[in-house]
């Protein structure tokens, strides 16, 4: 699951390292989106977290946990959704922090990709894993 955040994250980082901070698009907002959903699960219903343990706090017949707390149905404790909350943005920066480790160590092969991008604007299957390949 990490491994899956990592590669998602991996464009806004990829971007972030190219263009620097302001250069960042919303190109990432849908896998943003299923970080977020990952991390949410992985913290609240996975059982993949220290700091929450062993719960399953799945979707209800009312709507998931989370959100019948946002409705103001009182489903678990305020620490209890502030650890959630917290364990989601450690997962993510981690995440994040590898994509961007990834990304600095293979900056060769990333230069590669994005000038064929430039170059080409979509590249195939083939031709991704041979410049990859290449650059490792």
């Amino acid at each position: 699951m990490e491994g899956q955040i990592i590669g998602l994250l991996g464009g806004r980082a990829a971007e972030e390292l190219i263009f620097g901070e302001g250069g960042t698009t919303s190109g990432a907002s849908n896998d943003l989106s299923r970080v977020t959903d990952y991390a949410r699960r992985m913290a609240s219903e996975w059982g993949m977290s220290a700091e929450v343990g062993l719960l399953n706090l799945a979707p209800m017949p009312g709507g998931s946990l989370m959100e019948m707390q946002m409705r103001g149905e009182r489903t678990m404790s305020e620490h209890l959704a502030q650890t959630i909350d917290r364990e989601m943005q450690r997962i993510t920066a981690e995440g994040y922090a590898q994509a961007q480790k990834l990304l600095v160590d293979h900056r060769d092969t990333l230069e590669k990709l994005v000038a064929r991008l430039i170059e080409i604007e979509t590249i195939e299957r083939e031709e991704f894993l041979e410049l990859v390949s290449n650059g490792s």
